[in-house]
């Protein structure tokens, strides 16, 4: 069966779509938020959303209220999102992903919890169903610290340190609190079991 190719560049909820690698039915896009003007207008004012690294998918043919809808490609929808799409700040971490979904880079690693090592730790609110990865720095760190070292934001870091101390045997451990700003609360310092 043939099948319409998914555009390279479309619009959708909101955000402008361009596909700006793609191999066989791995594909990254660059995500653009529109503001303020129709979406159809050809030149707008947007902001950069990030990168969606996806898994094209494929539907047949069928129809719908009486309408005929042709076999085309697919970008994967909402409830696809961890298993068929995924969303990154930084087209490094996007083409990280793609790489990996190509066969060309190892998967992470689920090795115990070590010293510059990835470890993946679940939680009930990560969302769309993908473990979070974090390396642990070396010596003493604070959440921001550890959010800083991997590049995530501050509440993913704050989940992810919950998590891993919330195991039966952690290899994190409350240390002490510290201030280490004139200003604000003090940090909690944490350090390898």
């Amino acid at each position: 069966m043939t099948y319409k190719p998914l555009e390279t560049e479309f619009v959708r909820s909101g955000f402008r779509f361009r596909q700006i690698r793609r191999e066989g039915d791995i594909a990254i896009f660059h995500k653009l938020a529109l503001q303020g003007l129709p979406q159809s207008a050809p030149h707008i004012s947007t902001f950069d959303a990030g990168f969606e690294t996806v898994a094209i998918g494929r539907h047949d043919d069928y129809e719908m209220a009486g309408v005929k809808i042709e076999a085309a490609e697919s970008y994967p929808g909402n409830e696809q999102w961890g298993t068929k799409g995924w969303t990154y700040t930084t087209l490094y971490d996007a083409e990280l992903r793609y790489e990996r979904l190509l066969g060309r880079l190892a998967a992470e690693t689920s090795s115990p919890l070590k010293e510059g090592v990835p470890t993946p730790v679940e939680h009930k609110r990560r969302p769309r169903g993908e473990p979070l990865t974090l390396t642990i720095p070396v010596g003493e760190f604070s959440t921001k610290e550890l959010a800083e070292t991997n590049k995530v934001d501050y509440p993913s870091a704050f989940l992810w340190l919950k998590a891993a101390l919330g195991e039966s045997s952690p290899a994190i451990k409350f240390l002490r609190e510290e201030r280490r700003n004139a200003k604000g609360k003090p940090s909690k310092i944490y350090g390898k079991v």
